[in-house]
């Protein structure tokens, strides 16, 4: 039989910009391909029985989100496993947070057999991890997808990550200063340290609150425009990622908790920094992301650091 088809699954086409973002572009890498969509990695009918590989794409192994979720992914990639010839790949991938105990022993049953099983991830962290549950594995740190797949071609891309030139501030860079929320962080601490850094960016100019993930993002948006007490303008992903893309270029600068928004706005030349949340929430992911040569991401520990930074951009 000629296993011919390859199958992709990840929680693509459910209104999140990273998702959706990651697998156009790995898509346009691997259009020779006789391509399977398995949305929300749901495994198609489609080639079934003729499968060369299945790739899962994104951040699909963490227990955040629910660990209903998690226990759901490992069935469906022990399928992939059974069904294709040549096995499965955790592609432009993240492993983590695993919060739960159970959770750690799942994984670590899961990576026992390693037959058939590759991981390319996108993040130092997740790197140690998995090597960590079984030297064994297949594991390589690469760049995320995105990082290569053509801007929109309205957009001007440069490998230099300085500021664009743009007709405000000086020889023009942008007001504004956008910042991407996360929904999976919920902690008040959270909250007061977003709204502490949301001020200091009101200090130099207008503010925009960036939705990769409405559905998640906009419960938190609420939360935090009312411990401000101001209503700030919003930026909501609505499954266009080049109209979304091009709202980000309209940025000075830009703090993120979603990698994909950081990976925009870098492309675009546009300086991006984090910080540490709360000890409860695990960012390492994104604290270690694997950059192009010539590219910086600013991560800080402390909250003052991050308010000076914005200051000066």
């Amino acid at each position: 039989m000629n296993h011919k088809f390859v199958a992709v699954g990840g929680y693509f086409g459910c209104g999140n910009f990273g998702d959706d973002w990651l697998c156009e572009a790995w898509r346009g890498q691997n259009a020779e391909s006789e391509i399977v969509v398995w949305k929300k990695a749901f495994p198609s009918f489609k080639g079934f029985g003729r499968l060369k590989r299945v790739v899962f794409l994104g951040g699909l192994l963490q227990d955040m989100t629910s660990l209903r979720s998690l226990v759901y992914y490992f069935g469906v990639a022990a399928l992939g496993r059974f069904l294709a010839q040549d096995g499965i790949i955790f592609e432009g991938a993240s492993v983590g947070p695993i919060i739960h105990p159970v959770s750690r022993k799942l994984l670590a049953w899961f990576l026992k057999d390693t037959e058939k099983v590759e991981f390319c991830v996108r993040d130092r962290a997740s790197f140690d991890f998995l090597l960590r549950l079984n030297p064994l594995i297949r594991c390589f740190q690469v760049l995320d997808p995105t990082w290569t797949c053509p801007l929109p071609t309205f957009l001007t891309f440069t490998l230099n990550p300085s500021p664009p030139p743009s007709p405000s501030r000086g020889e023009g860079i942008p007001e504004n200063f956008g910042f991407f929320l996360n929904g999976s962080l919920r902690s008040r601490e959270f909250l007061d340290m977003a709204g502490r850094v949301v001020r200091a960016g009101l200090d130099t100019g207008p503010v925009f609150l960036f939705l990769c993930d409405p559905k998640h993002d906009s419960r938190q948006a609420d939360r935090l425009c009312r411990h401000l007490n101001k209503d700030l303008p919003r930026v909501a992903y609505s499954g266009n990622t080049n109209a979304f893309i091009g709202q980000i270029k309209t940025c000075r600068a830009v703090v993120s908790w979603r990698l994909h928004g950081a990976i925009a706005a870098m492309r675009l030349g546009i300086p991006a920094a984090s910080l540490q949340p709360h000890p409860t929430d695990r960012f390492d992911k994104l604290r270690t992301l694997v950059l192009p040569e010539g590219f910086q991401f600013e991560w800080f520990e402390k909250l003052d650091q991050l308010t000076a930074w914005i200051k000066t951009h």
